[in-house]
């Protein structure tokens, strides 16, 4: 295992293995993704209005999509900024602070399709977007968000008791 980053505050180490490195990429990925949609959505709504009223809810949406990455990026690598409902053991915390980490990366993930989702209904009542998936994604995220929460709370709760 190799370790990443120390943390001064603590004095742990946290491991950075290739499952984070991977989560971290898709990430990004997903984010430039998301941009590129707004784009392209953008591009689309200039073309289909005629009187030349640009909406300024794209801009909102990509500051938005580059905020919550950078929100997530940084609680990636700051255990801080995780907060779980969990008691943190002081013989564990080194373990705990890695799984409130690898929950920040998970976020990064679910949170760009929430995003792109949420965009994508909205924008459908002016533009006639197909919207025969984008709501079931959108539930989809929503509950993943929810079952990831969970999840991680729990796992980063066994890991203290051990």
């Amino acid at each position: 295992m190799r370790n990443f980053f120390t943390l001064n505050c603590s004095g742990s180490d946290l491991p950075y293995r290739m499952s984070d490195r991977i989560l971290d990429i898709a990430g990004i990925v997903l984010v430039i993704l998301q941009l590129l949609l707004f784009i392209g959505l953008y591009e689309w709504d200039k073309e289909q209005q005629c009187d030349g009223v640009e909406s300024p809810s794209y801009a909102v949406w990509m500051v938005l999509a580059v905020l919550f990455w950078l929100i997530g990026f940084g609680a990636s690598r700051n255990p801080s900024f995780v907060n779980v409902p969990v008691r943190m053991n002081p013989k564990r915390v080194t373990v705990q602070n890695y799984w409130k980490c690898h929950f920040a990366r998970w976020l990064n993930i679910v949170l760009p399709i929430i995003n792109a989702t949420t965009c994508w209904t909205e924008r459908n009542s002016r533009l006639g977007l197909p919207m025969e998936w984008a709501g079931a994604f959108n539930v989809l995220a929503f509950t993943f968000l929810v079952v990831l929460a969970i999840v991680m709370t729990i796992q980063v709760y066994r890991v203290g008791r051990g």
